[in-house]
């Protein structure tokens, strides 16, 4: 099933990096897990909305925010994965990517 423009966006943003979750992803169940694992240093496991696996480790030394953005709510940049990794793009394709 397609997302429509009047579904609300869940995010959760880890120390200040912020992901897109999967429309499916239960905020209370999350919550809870993320402050069990606060607790017993663990892994996480979240699925943003592309369908990445994401596995973070939870200490008290982590700032979460966990958010659901209703539809009318514009925030001021898209919040989408902030990882430091590096990708050789062929050239040719950035015009395809270009928006």
């Amino acid at each position: 099933m397609a997302d429509s423009a009047l579904d609300a966006r869940k995010t959760i943003s880890i120390d200040g990096a912020t992901v897109v979750l999967s429309a499916t992803e239960d905020m209370d169940e999350l919550q809870h897990v993320v402050q069990e694992a606060v607790d017993h240093h663990r892994f996480v496991q979240i699925t943003a909305a592309n369908g990445t696996d994401l596995r973070v480790l939870m200490s008290a030394d982590r700032r979460v925010t966990i958010a659901v953005v209703p539809p009318w709510a514009v925030p001021e940049e898209q919040p989408y994965a902030d990882v430091d990794v590096e990708v050789d793009v062929d050239v040719g394709t950035i015009g395809l990517f270009d928006l």
